[in-house]
């Protein structure tokens, strides 16, 4: 089986969807090898990732990575997106070995000691690298004004050709190891100092790289390397800024306040580190915040509580050319933010969302309307959504993940597993009586040669998108994958439901359940295809399969339960049969 799919397992699928899969492309006199592009479709795009480009080949091989990238430990979910989607083929350990001074951090036991030592140690290594790259400090900034002006939908006279130019200059195995060794150290602190946690202290310390503060009361300065608050409640309005190249935070109880202009908890060419130990937590930005980075690593932890996220553009992990994770263990959240966040990512970025339990609230799209296509909609760009620039450079990777819970996600165009121009957007929702709400562009869909993967485990969900391609659909070289595995499910949707449009590659599986199925674009949905003659040079596929269940779908249309239908040229409908 996994020779006749083109990848081995493990699966988010079962084997007998992957039969039933099969069964129904046989009965068009079709088979797995049918469903990849083997060409390169734009030969003038630069930085293409390998694994972007396996995945073109080879569509299901988006299923195992998937199944890879819900480890709950952040390095190893890191080094799978590195190794498996960039082919940078990083090795651990992510860590050093250095003789302890015997005279530093002399107040605390061995264990914090060691471990503030070893961050001191590990910084200078990483520290070096950054200074003696093979990039130059005016390069370094053109390339982060030419992602912010992008970010801003400013107007740019930067060069492409440029940016692409100082990037391949870049040596992205170096630079990715170094900042996965630095943080590395950080959560290992994490673990040492909770021990901390409720006790009465006020020490400062001055390194090379600032201060260290480990205090009940001080708050905190621009200078900061290392701040550790280790009780009560407080109010924060700044914290590790882009003007910090290292910069780590640690709060270890309360019920803690967070009001932020922007570039807080944000990064440019460097790290940092922020860690939430307790309590319902406020935070508030105007936008580059909360785990946002720019050509470097930005990691933000909120370990538990019920908490209230607001915030402006590139937030909740956004990433250029670089790397944000975003985790939330517990508590029943909410979230809201402009766009360009909630798992956002563009050229060479890598962001990493992950809500691990709680009933969580996702509102994203405000103020940036989707003009000319919809008036009074929004720009969502995010929970999961990668984009490249157009004919030039090829985009990121986002991931989102939402282990538990019955969530609401909310969001405009561009959301819920989606991607545009050479880049991938992959959301998995593990467990819960979810709902989907958007409105073009979402839930599983690629557009022009992006690639959208869908992933719902469990539960009773609704999801209703006000147009197609929409769940599991694609347009233009792009390829959309929807799986949605248990539940009794109703959709909405005006065309779409494992449709392609120019030349895409559109899959939807719906494995278990009776469920519910309304659209009124019926040449457009439920396993569709173009017809031939609108066609380029490759053929659109669209497919659509419901395993089980006793479903409904419009009385006019040719979806039937328990049949098997064509819609278009090349359309695939399968229904139990």
């Amino acid at each position: 089986m996994g020779f006749a799919i083109g990848t081995i397992g493990p699966f988010l699928l079962s084997i007998s969807d992957y039969y039933y899969f099969s069964r129904a492309l046989s009965h068009y006199g079709l088979n797995f090898s049918d469903l990849g592009y083997f060409k390169d479709i734009s030969v003038e795009t630069n930085l293409k990732p390998l694994g972007f480009l396996n995945f073109l080949k080879s569509p299901f091989k988006i299923d195992t990575f998937g199944y890879k990238i819900l480890s709950n430990i952040p390095i190893i979910t890191l080094e799978t997106i590195i190794n498996e989607y960039y082919d940078i083929k990083l090795i651990g350990p992510y860590s050093i070995v250095f003789d302890l001074n015997d005279t530093l951090f002399n107040e605390f036991e061995m264990n914090i000691k060691y471990h503030l030592q070893k961050i001191l140690k590990t910084a200078e290594i990483y520290s070096f690298y950054m200074e003696h790259s093979n990039i130059t400090l005016d390069e370094i900034e053109t390339l982060l004004k030419f992602a912010k002006e992008n970010i801003m939908e400013d107007s740019s006279n930067i060069s492409k050709d440029s940016v692409v130019s100082y990037l391949k200059k870049i040596n992205f195995r170096d630079f990715f190891y170094a900042h996965l060794t630095l943080l590395n150290t950080f959560l290992e602190l994490r673990d040492v100092i909770k021990v901390l946690k409720g006790k009465s202290i006020n020490l400062v310390y001055e390194t090379q790289f600032g201060k260290v503060i480990i205090t009940d009361s001080l708050l905190p300065s621009d200078s900061d390397f290392i701040y550790i608050n280790t009780r009560g409640s407080q109010k924060y309005s700044k914290i590790c800024n882009s003007n910090i190249r290292i910069c780590a935070f640690f709060d270890l109880e309360g019920n803690d306040i967070y009001n932020f202009d922007s570039f807080s908890v944000h990064t440019e060419y460097g790290l940092v580190f922020f860690y939430e130990d307790g309590g319902d937590d406020i935070y508030k930005c105007l936008g580059f915040c909360l785990s946002s980075s720019i050509l470097g690593l930005s990691y933000f932890e909120d370990n538990s509580g019920n908490d209230y996220y607001d915030s402006g553009k590139f937030s909740i992990s956004a990433s250029y050319y670089g790397i944000s994770v975003f985790l939330d263990k517990t508590g029943d959240d909410i979230y809201r933010a402009v766009n360009s966040s909630l798992g956002f990512s563009s050229i060479w970025g890598i962001s990493v969302f992950k809500d691990e339990s709680g009933n969580d609230s996702y509102y994203l799209g405000r103020y940036f309307e989707h003009k000319p296509l919809w008036k009074n909609e929004y720009f969502g760009l995010g929970l999961g959504f990668s984009i490249g620039m157009r004919e030039d450079i090829a985009g990121g990777i986002s991931v989102f993940v939402d282990y538990d819970g019955n969530d609401l996600y909310s969001c405009g165009t561009y959301c819920l597993g989606s991607a545009y121009w050479y880049s991938t957007g992959i959301f998995i929702d593990l467990k819960g009586n979810d709902r989907y709400i958007g409105v073009q562009y979402g839930i599983g869909s690629g557009i022009h040669i992006g690639i959208g993967g869908f992933f719902d485990l469990e539960g009773n969900d609704i999801y209703i998108f006000r147009a197609g391609p929409s769940i599991g659909s694609a347009h233009d070289f792009g390829t959309g994958f929807f799986y949605d595995k248990l539940g009794d499910d109703i959709y909405y949707v005006s065309g779409g439901i494992g449709n392609s449009i120019a030349n895409g590659l559109g899959i939807f599986i719906d494995s278990h359940g009776n469920d519910i199925y309304n659209f009124t674009e019926f040449n457009l949905s439920c396993g569709a295809s173009q017809k031939l003659d609108k066609q380029r040079e490759f053929l659109g596929l669209g497919i659509f399969i419901d395993k089980e269940g006793n479903d409904s779908y419009p009385t006019v249309s040719k979806c039937k339960n328990n049949s098997t239908w064509k819609v278009g040229d090349i359309g695939i409908g399968f229904d139990g049969f």
